[in-house]
Formats: C-alpha cells, sequence, structure tokens
C-alpha cells in the first residue's frame, strides 16, 4: 500500500519507520530542510543538541523499547539530577519532602502543598479529574491562599492568560511524579532520526525534505492527493502528523462540526534560548521558576547528564518560555531576549557575568502544545478522520499522557495499531 506521511517529528518518521517494515511504500514529507520538528536537533562542535529540551524516564516504554529495536541501548546513559524550584530564592525540589525547604511558604501551606502533591499521586484513573479545572482542584485539595502564592505562577508560566481553563487531568499527568533519574542517549534524538532514515531508505522509501503541503484532496479513482509547492503525489492511505491548524489548512470542506471541534483546541508556543557558557550556572539539572517576574518559565542544564567535553567543554542551558498565540515575545531577537534574562539570570547565579555566554542560539516554535483544558476528553479528534483515508497523529491527541517524546512515539504505534486492526497489515 501507497503510504504518504506529512510531517518530519519523532511521530511522522516512526510511522513511515514501522510501516516501511512491514513492507509498505513510504513517502514522508516535510516542509524544512531537515527532519525532526518540535524534536530537531541542531550540530554544535562535537555533536548535536536538541532545539527543545526533551528527556527520557525509566518508565517510558514506547521510546525505550524503539531504541531496542534501533540497537541503540548500548548508547543510552542514565543520571541521576537535581531539580530546583525558584521562588525568592532556589530551592531544592527532588521530593514531596522537599516542599517544607521552600522559604516563601508558612507551615500551614507547606503542609497542604504536600498533601496536594502526595494525593494526586494516589490518583490512579484519570477520569475522576475530568471535567474539573486545576484551579478547582488545587483550590480544594490545598486552599485558596496556596493557590494564589504558588499554583498560580506555576500554570501562567506554562498557559499564560489561558491557566484557569487548565484541566485538572494536566497536573495529574505532570505533576503527580518528580522523576530522579534521567536518560540520555549518547549524540542526542538525532540517533533515532539517523538510524530510522537509513532503514526507511533502505526498505525503499522516500524522504522529501524542504517540500511544502499545500493541499490534500481524494480523486475520482478514490486515491489521495498531496500537493505541494513542487508536484503532485497520490497515496493510498495519508498520516498527517502537523499541528491541526496547519492541517485544516491543508484539506477544504472539513465537516462544519468536525472543524469547529478542532478549532476549539488552543495551543501554546514555545521559546527556546540557548546558552553555551563556560561555567556552570548551579548544581540543578532543572530550575523551574514560581516567581511570575521572570521572563522565563524554567532553566535546563543540559550537560548535567554528561560531561561537558562532550560539547567541547561547554555548559549547554536552555531558557524556557511557553507563549501564547500572537504573543510579541515569540519575534524578539536573540539580544533583546538576552536584555531581558541576564538580570534574572544574575538572580539564579549571583556569580553570572555576560562574558559567560561563548554562543547564544534562538528557536521558535509555533503550536508547540495544545492547552489541555477540562473536558478535553470530548476534543480529542479519532485517529481516523472524516477524509476518506486520512489519518491524524498529532500532539492535540495525546491524552492524558504528558506531552513528550515517549507519548509521541506511542501516538505513532496506536496509529500503526489502527491501521492493522483494520486488516490492512499488507
Amino acid at each position: 500500500m501507497r503510504f504518504g506521511i506529512i510531517g518530519g517529528g519523532i511521530t511522522g518518521i516512526t510511522c513511515a519507520y514501522y510501516l516501511a517494515q512491514l513492507g509498505h511504500s513510504v513517502v514522508l514529507i516535510e516542509k524544512e530542510k531537515e527532519l525532526g520538528g518540535f524534536s530537531g536537533s541542531f550540530l554544535l562542535a562535537g555533536g548535536f543538541l536538541e532545539k527543545y529540551y526533551h528527556y527520557i524516564i525509566e518508565s517510558d516504554e514506547d521510546i525505550l523499547q524503539l531504541i531496542d529495536r534501533l540497537s541503540l541501548s548500548s548508547e543510552l546513559l542514565w543520571s541521576d539530577i537535581k531539580r530546583g524550584l525558584f521562588s525568592g530564592g532556589i530551592y531544592p525540589f527532588n521530593s514531596n519532602r522537599d516542599i517544607f525547604s521552600i522559604g516563601t511558604l508558612n507551615l500551614i501551606d507547606k503542609m497542604r502543598l504536600y498533601l496536594s502533591m502526595t494525593g494526586l499521586g494516589r490518583i490512579k484513573d484519570f477520569k475522576s479529574l475530568e471535567g474539573i479545572s486545576a484551579e478547582k482542584w488545587l483550590r480544594s485539595s490545598g486552599g485558596s491562599g496556596l493557590f494564589r502564592s504558588f499554583w498560580t505562577s506555576i500554570l501562567k508560566n506554562k498557559f499564560e492568560n489561558d491557566y484557569s481553563q487548565v484541566g485538572a487531568v494536566y497536573l495529574w499527568s505532570n505533576y503527580r511524579n518528580i522523576h530522579r533519574k534521567i536518560g540520555y542517549l549518547r549524540g542526542g534524538f538525532q540517533r533515532i532520526f539517523e538510524v530510522m532514515r537509513e532503514k526507511i531508505s533502505g526498505k525503499g522509501g522516500t524522504i522529501k525534505t524542504s517540500t511544502v503541503v499545500k493541499n490534500i484532496s481524494i480523486t475520482h479513482d478514490g486515491t489521495i492527493r498531496v500537493s505541494t509547492e513542487k508536484d503532485f503525489l497520490n497515496f493510498d492511505r495519508v498520516i498527517v502528523t502537523v499541528p491541526l491548524p496547519v492541517f485544516m489548512k491543508m484539506v477544504k470542506d472539513l465537516p462544519v462540526e468536525y472543524a469547529m471541534n478542532l478549532n476549539e483546541i488552543k495551543y501554546m508556543n514555545v521559546l527556546s534560548v540557548i546558552l553555551e557558557l563556560n561555567k556552570s550556572l548551579s548544581d540543578n539539572y532543572i530550575i523551574q521558576s514560581c516567581d511570575l517576574s521572570y521572563p522565563f518559565s524554567e532553566i535546563v542544564e543540559y550537560t548535567r547528564l554528561f560531561s561537558s567535553e562532550y560539547f567541547d567543554g561547554s555548559n549547554m542551558i536552555y531558557i524556557l518560555k511557553y507563549l501564547e498565540q500572537g504573543n510579541v515575545y515569540m519575534n524578539y531577537s536573540i539580544q533583546k531576549l538576552l536584555d531581558d534574562y541576564i538580570p534574572f539570570l544574575k538572580r539564579v547565579c549571583p556569580a553570572f557575568e555576560k562574558d559567560w555566554i561563548k554562543k547564544q542560539y534562538v528557536f521558535r516554535l509555533d503550536y508547540a502544545y495544545p492547552v489541555i483544558t477540562y473536558n478535553y476528553q470530548r476534543l480529542v479528534p479519532d485517529i481516523v478522520s472524516p477524509v476518506k483515508g486520512v489519518y491524524l497523529a498529532t500532539r492535540a491527541q495525546i491524552y492524558p499522557e504528558e506531552i513528550n517524546i515517549n507519548s509521541c512515539i506511542g501516538l505513532a504505534n496506536k496509529v500503526i495499531e489502527r491501521f492493522i486492526s483494520e486488516g490492512n497489515s499488507k
């Protein structure tokens, strides 16, 4: 069967890889010069680094199985990490017990926060939280005072003005566990893309980069036509892995109710500034901001996972900010961003000086994450779209799991399983 796959991120290339292994004809189409999308990398002295921060934990079954299948398990390294929380100062946040060290909370709020976090960890089924906002659940479990002094900044840093619409299921998927051990694949996630690309090509598959899809339509003989800026391609099946707003521009005349449902899903953009430093910023792997005065949401010192010698002795720092659609911050130059960031980096590390920065990079991604609202389950589109033969595999369909590399690969697995369950293994 002839398969077209639109989008060369981790979900798209995983679909292409598995389909090629099953003996199908595969054409993967990506608009950028390189594969990767949200999981993409760029080349530095010493190796590749992801443009946006990602990680692996020990319970990530889908990505660990894929790594094993690609014979890359020997290149997977594990590190114990330290977490920090910035709230006036940096406090350890490696377990729920560390809550009692947060100096900006009084003892009663510390107890309430501890009980909320441990209570969240005991919830086994997300369905009990469906239809409840994060704010309502947090106010109920910890009180309005704790919500104002702690949780408001956490949620606003992630969702800006949409924070009140975020569902309690988001808390369940993102905060019920605090992970201490993080996995790193030697060579980064780029290694996964390289090996899968080789195996797809080895099975006769085609990868088209720098190719923009303009339209998806059904021909008179029932095949699916994908129109690009360069040519027309006909397929028996198409898997679309790009964000829903992009998909809607590709397909004309979607059913009205279906299109209205998709339009209800809001997205956040992500702004990723990466600093190559000649010194370490802190002994924490990740520091999450609990202070709305900060112009960023979190800092990740990636080289805490491994020796900085891998990157020619540099310490690689991610500074991440999540933004609503249309926020002008997305258009700031790297110099403007650094002007805003540096005073706050000095608050994180008083010894920090601008001359620590050897190089700086900035990456911007539209439609990075959907806003997981309460009652979100009713919005999740099915894998099978209303367009005959067109499957959907987008981050907006990952629910209730946390949206990360593992769940994106898991979504690819679900698409392939759905296809096979319909009697299409060959």
